[in-house]
């Protein structure tokens, strides 16, 4: 299911230092409960590249990213 919401109360998130850089999070929220309004039912067959979707397992990629803080981005077999 895909919801749409309104814009209203998302913030973008403030960006954060990492390494003696500045980072811009791509991310939005809301710091309160947001009811949809509109939902779009969806199913695997709705995604042309879910073939080429991997998972990660965070714990290896913090390992990784830590081991090796430029070598983005930190696949997991």
């Amino acid at each position: 299911m895909i919801y749409i919401l309104s814009r209203e109360s998302f913030e973008r998130q403030e960006p954060m230092e990492w390494m003696g850089m500045q980072v811009e999070v791509m991310q939005w929220a809301s710091p309160v409960a947001v009811r949809p309004i509109a939902r779009l039912a969806v199913a695997p067959e709705d995604f042309p590249f879910l073939h080429q979707v991997e998972g990660h397992d965070p714990a290896i990629v913090a390992e990784r990213a830590k081991r090796d803080p430029y070598g983005f981005p930190w696949r997991t077999p």
